[in-house]
């Protein structure tokens, strides 16, 4: 599972990069950081000397592959901040490496010897409804499948109850044949813009031009964290019908879905931000040091000699021995930090556990 199915990122990075943020060098020439690579909400930077020396906007800039890159302040900032982002995705990444799958399965299996029927086009709006528990929890839709009793195309759109049509999908169908459409799509228990709420996944019957959708008796899959299955409701409009009035079907009526459940971890990364902070900075001394040690231009420039170079791959690597039982490079502190973060998260996944 990607990590944007276990969090919102687009919640997530822009509260978690401006923790951490670069000094404005005095250096002629250097001095091109702007206010957001250079803001840091918690008084902490990249390139305080804390961690590593070569951390700085100069090793950085006289390393990196454009020697022009210096001379444009705009795309100079752009690679700092994508530099910023890769290295708390990583982190990120490295620590939520166990799957946070609750459950896994089709929500409709048809019962032996069952025959399909046709379910007349009535032009209301038809599709599924997800109501999700309250709580750190996320649903992806994996897949749908649809059929109809005609070749069709139309519109499959995502709705939420107070934001109305968030996405759309277009869907060619072949008649009294399966299709199946990949989503990927991830429905939050705690959308940016509500707090909880119904998605539905639906059609317009009236864009189906005269075809329509299969009906088939099933057996329902029931859910751990998500209330899911077939409604109809009045349509009142394009991309508009009875939200908080609308009827259920016990039965798959032209729409079946693969439905992965998991536990959203947003709340508690951004709840335990401070945690990730050394982790973070240890990880970026570690990236800018890999940044000077594969530069093209290090020797060319003879900015970064030789024998700087091998004392910062040294540092960078340096394992624990016998022989040297307190000596320890970056990569190794990078990993005994690591397991003292992913501890942290782990008591925050057994309380979510014990509460389901």
């Amino acid at each position: 599972m990607s990590l944007s199915n276990i969090m919102r990122l687009s919640a997530v990075l822009p509260v978690l990069t401006p923790r951490l943020g670069w000094t404005i060098p005095t250096e002629a020439g250097y001095g091109f950081v702007d206010c957001d690579n250079n803001k840091s909400t918690t008084g902490m930077y990249f390139d305080d000397d804390i961690v590593h020396p070569a951390v700085s906007i100069k090793n950085i800039m006289d390393t990196q592959k454009d020697p022009k890159l210096i001379d444009d302040p705009v795309k100079a900032n752009k690679y700092l901040r994508q530099i910023t982002n890769s290295v708390w995705i990583s982190v990120l990444e490295d620590i939520f490496t166990e799957p946070q799958t609750i459950e896994n399965a089709v929500l409709y299996k048809r019962y032996d010897n069952t025959e399909k029927r046709i379910e007349k086009n009535s032009g209301k709006y038809r599709g599924l409804f997800f109501d999700i528990c309250e709580g750190d929890f996320s649903v992806i839709i994996n897949s749908v499948v649809l059929m109809f009793d005609k070749d069709v195309q139309f519109k499959l759109n995502l709705f939420h109850e107070d934001a109305g049509k968030i996405h759309s999908w277009t869907v060619n169908c072949k008649a009294n044949k399966p299709t199946k459409l990949n989503l990927g799509q991830l429905l939050s228990s705690e959308p940016s813009y509500s707090l909880g709420g119904k998605y539905f996944l639906a059609y317009d019957e009236t864009d189906l031009n005269g075809a329509n959708p299969v009906r088939i008796e099933s057996y329902q899959h029931e859910y751990t964290i998500v209330n899911v299955g077939t409604f109809e409701a009045k349509r009142l409009g394009e991309y508009d019908f009875e939200m908080q009035n609308y009827s259920e079907v016990f039965d798959m009526v032209g729409i079946n879905a693969d439905i992965t459940c998991a536990y959203d971890l947003t709340n508690s990364v951004l709840q335990n931000a401070h945690v990730l902070d050394k982790l973070v900075k240890l990880t970026m001394a570690s990236k800018v040091i890999d940044i000077i040690i594969n530069s093209p231009r290090s020797n060319a420039t003879e900015r970064i000699t030789r024998e700087l170079m091998n004392k910062y791959n040294s540092e960078n690597n340096l394992v624990t021995t016998s022989e040297m039982p307190y000596m320890s490079g970056l990569k190794s502190e990078i990993k005994k930090e690591l397991e003292k973060v992913r501890k942290s998260f782990k008591r925050v996944y057994k309380t979510q556990i014990a509460n389901l």
